[in-house]
């Protein structure tokens, strides 16, 4: 979630989120277990977008982007999110990869 927050600063959020999805939801590769090397797959999407893993691991780290995300998933909280996942569509909350053909119907009726 920091490396998503960092590449958004830097206009790569989609780019990110689309092969993040892909890698976790399509391929299986979401670390397992409790002592899982969650640096693994961040850098395997920030390679396959062409963007430098140490630096997308180091801005991660940095200060200013765990105090957007901390802000970001209290906003989330407020809206009613409840997990991975969620879109919005106005006022509207799509919960899960398997409702994303809803959220493109709701997108086209805007």
């Amino acid at each position: 979630m920091r490396a998503a927050m960092f590449l958004r600063k830097r206009g790569e959020l989609e780019a990110f989120t689309r092969e993040a999805f892909a890698l976790y939801w399509e391929e299986g590769g979401a670390p397992e277990g409790l002592e899982a090397d969650e640096d693994a797959p961040v850098s395997t999407v920030a390679r396959r977008i062409g963007v430098d893993p140490e630096e997308v691991l180091s801005g991660a780290a940095s200060p200013e982007v765990k105090q957007d995300l901390k802000a970001a998933t209290s906003e989330a909280v407020e809206r009613g999110v409840f997990g991975a996942p969620a879109f919005f569509v106005g006022g509207e909350m799509f919960w899960g990869n398997d409702r994303l053909h809803f959220v493109e119907a709701a997108l086209q009726s805007e």
